[in-house]
């Protein structure tokens, strides 16, 4: 409720106290809680190992979130040296838990060939697990798929409608893709139209019988 500001006047440092009793007493969601506020400098000074340490212990009591985030600080050496490996592990483990961050980040492994074997089609059946969530980043990365054909066909069509949906949520990159979109089919719209008015135009001049 403190950290949300829920019900109370938002409070971090009355959250990191409440975390904390909790996370004393072996709550995964409170010590997760602790993680992701030495993670994000929330109450406390920015500290990725802190972050590391707190969410190891929350990831192992098998929190998905936690083990989302672990695999976060892996794959970018936040606290800890980078490790594409410890990253797909802890990232497969809560991707498995239906954590729909850890799906996306999961499927952009595969898209990316991060010590897996490039996959586009699993890159694509990650990132719908999280679309279909409603998450999104994944929702653009589905679009994006549709959009080159990359893992499925191609589909202008869907691609549009997956755009829309993250592009609803706030999505810049969303949003950015729809702009582009629609002013070149606003392009292709003018040009069929331009040549359309030549055409009566032409034929409008030649000599009737």
């Amino acid at each position: 409720m403190y950290f949300h500001g829920e019900g109370v006047p938002q409070n971090y440092t009355e959250a990191l106290l409440w975390f904390r009793k909790a996370a004393d007493q072996g709550n995964a969601k409170a010590q997760y809680g602790i993680g992701y506020m030495y993670h994000n400098g929330k109450g406390v000074p920015q500290n990725n190992a802190e972050a590391l340490r707190w969410n190891l212990l929350s990831a192992k009591q098998g929190y998905a979130k936690a083990q989302s985030n672990i695999g976060t600080l892996y794959y970018y050496g936040h606290g800890v040296g980078q490790d594409y490996t410890e990253s797909l592990r802890w990232y497969r483990l809560a991707a498995d838990q239906g954590d729909a961050p850890a799906q996306e980040d999961l499927g952009s492994m595969y898209y990316y060939g991060h010590v897996v074997t490039q996959d586009d089609a699993q890159a694509v059946n990650w990132y719908r697990k999280a679309a279909e969530q409603g998450y999104a980043k994944a929702q653009f990365d589905l679009g994006y798929m549709y959009n080159h054909g990359r893992g499925v066909t191609q589909s202008r069509t869907e691609a549009l409608r997956w755009y829309r949906k993250a592009a609803a949520q706030g999505d810049e990159y969303a949003k950015r893709a729809l702009r582009f979109k629609m002013s070149a089919w606003d392009i292709v719209f003018l040009s069929i139209k331009l040549l359309a008015s030549l055409y009566f135009l032409i034929f409008s001049q030649l000599p009737k019988n």
